[in-house]
This record gives C-alpha cells, structure tokens and sequence, in this order.
C-alpha cells in the first residue's frame, strides 16, 4: 500500500509517495500501517515516516490511500543539505 504524505502546517504541503506496510488488522477490520522512507540525494538526504489507521473502503482500487484518510496520523519530515533548507517555513 502506498501512501501520500503532506505537511498540514501554515498551508505548506508535501507530496511523496511511499510505501506502508499493514502492521495489524484490528477486530473492525481496519488496517494499522506503518512506513518509512530514505532518500540520498545530489544535493541533499530526506527521510519520511508515516503511521496510522487505515479503514480497508478508504484504500483505491490501485492500492493507494492518500494520508487525509489516514486516521490517528503520526508523518515526519526530516532533510539535510539543499533539500531540507527549501522545506524550512520562512520566519
């Protein structure tokens, strides 16, 4: 399952695409899932963990789920080098 992260922060958003592994099935049938995601780049590292709940109607018809349908949503975003600096919110 594939998941999208976003930053609800001051209208800032972030768009990956990662994958999630279901953890757990609970005794409703909802879906416990957890991922992570590392990237190495040019000019930067990024790192991206997401976890949830995930209600088994919410999953599309491609395997995806977009993390608004993510309940109980716990997404970090952490960068080093040019990559993050472009994330930073202005102050």
């Amino acid at each position: 399952m594939r998941s999208t992260a976003w930053d609800p922060h001051a209208g800032q958003q972030l768009r990956r695409s990662l994958t999630v592994t279901v953890t757990e099935v609970e005794s409703n049938g909802n879906l416990v899932v957890e991922g992570d995601k590392s990237l190495k780049l040019n000019q930067g590292d990024e790192f991206i963990h997401i976890s949830g709940v995930v209600r088994p109607a919410d999953v599309m018809t491609n395997n995806t789920v977009t993390s608004d349908k993510i309940a109980d949503a716990h997404i970090s975003y952490s960068g080093k080098g040019v990559i993050a600096n472009a994330n930073t919110m202005a102050g």
